[in-house]
């Protein structure tokens, strides 16, 4: 069934075919119409630097989750997506990009960023959080491989293949996170575990989490 998107300066385009993603679609008429394009600024840009890291990461996280439900049976798997999918778009709801810098470079770099956090957050926490930031890289490239499969209307065998084939680039994905973090001096590494563990115990979870960024940031 045909759709309207309204474009950022008010303007209201109907009729839009069902088969066209709205972010496509609104690509689209902005290239044929410029001038219907809002206009981007510099401290625009530099604002979209910080809000694009959340984003990023529970993109990520997202992603990886829906190569996991794979493994369920159909219903099982839908029902996760649904609930996954209901979260992480209220939690990257404030952070959402302001209109026209949805595509700007500086978002884009800024979630590229986050999704990098999580691995690098994983990372210090031996064996085990290196087994769990492997874990994630395989399913968020297994996620990403089943969701273009499904976009591209592929059938139930190529979608599973899709998925197979897609843990192999997301395995790899790890390789720079680790890097970074196998160049950090190990006393660094090691404050960084030791400032989560004590917010842990201090402040529970949140604290734990800012504890975290803050060592990511660092």
């Amino acid at each position: 069934m045909p759709y309207n998107i309204r474009l950022p300066d008010g303007t209201l385009v109907q009729d839009i075919p069902d088969d066209v993603d709205p972010r496509e679609a609104k690509r689209r008429i902005l290239e044929k119409f410029p001038d219907l394009a809002p206009k981007t600024t510099f401290l625009g840009q530099a604002a979209e630097l910080g809000k694009g890291l959340v984003p990023g990461a529970v993109g990520l996280a997202e992603t990886a989750l829906t190569g996991i439900s794979a493994i369920l049976p159909e219903e099982a798997e839908k029902a996760v997506r649904e609930k996954v999918s209901g979260i992480a778009t209220a939690i990257k709801e404030p952070f959402k990009a302001a209109p026209g810098y949805e595509e700007s470079v500086s978002r884009k770099l800024s979630e590229a960023v986050g999704s990098t956090i999580p691995f690098l957050l994983a990372g210090p926490f031996g064996i085990a959080g290196r087994v769990g930031a492997t874990a994630l890289g395989v399913g968020a490239g297994a996620g990403t491989a089943r969701t273009r499969a499904e976009e591209a209307g592929a059938t139930e065998g190529q979608r599973a293949t899709a998925t197979a084939l897609g843990t192999i680039p997301g395995a790899l994905e790890i390789f720079a996170p680790f890097r970074i973090l196998g160049r950090m001096d190990e006393s660094v590494v090691r404050f960084g575990v030791e400032s989560v563990k004590r917010a842990a115990k201090a402040g529970g979870e949140e604290a734990a989490q800012e504890a975290a960024s803050e060592f990511a940031q660092n």
